[in-house]
């Protein structure tokens, strides 16, 4: 037998408290979405940092592997003007470019590469120098060196994802480049 329906404790109260109870777990979720906001947004911009220094790394590279594959590795110096032995390493390097592969060759303007720092700085601009001209290649760079290694010059250039990043993710890379040989 079934039992009679009784006034108190009918469907309406356990209605109202199941609207209450979607209401707290609603507002409770509301409450931690707002403040993941804030922290998805760091990330985001920190990411975006990234792959910003990330660009600039790769636009440095590529001028100065264009630049030196002109060049002849007869003509490779340090910054000063000493030619640059194997096994040695500096922030910077002179080369020159050979024009006239087929017949007779001649050779262009010293093109010179370094990272200029600001005084108390980690970073600064990689400069290209062609007689007096001179163009930035990248900004915020925070290091720059290049190596020989026998015929073998190995490019490395670093920059960070800047100030506003709290992480400072770092961008490098490496390249091996091989100089023409007249």
């Amino acid at each position: 037998m079934r039992a009679p329906p009784t006034r108190f404790g009918g469907g309406r109260s356990r209605t109202l408290a199941r609207v209450g109870a979607a209401c707290v777990l609603l507002g409770a979720l509301l409450i931690s979405a707002f403040a993941l906001l804030p922290e998805s947004g760091t990330r985001a911009r920190s990411a975006d940092g990234e792959r910003v220094a990330s660009a600039r790394v790769d636009r440095a590279l590529a001028a100065i592997t264009d630049e030196f594959r002109r060049g002849s590795i007869g003509s490779a110096e340090h910054p000063d003007g000493s030619p640059f032995s194997d096994g040695e390493t500096d922030t910077g390097f002179r080369i020159r470019a050979v024009n006239g592969g087929g017949g007779a060759r001649t050779r262009g303007d010293v093109v010179s590469y370094r990272l200029i720092r600001g005084p108390g700085t980690t970073e600064g601009n990689l400069v290209r120098q062609e007689n007096s001209v001179q163009t930035i290649v990248a900004h915020a760079i925070t290091g720059f060196t290049v190596s020989r290694r026998g015929s073998a010059f190995i490019f490395e250039v670093t920059a960070d994802s800047g100030h506003t990043d709290a992480r400072r993710r770092v961008a490098s890379r490496v390249r091996r480049v091989m100089a023409r040989n007249p």
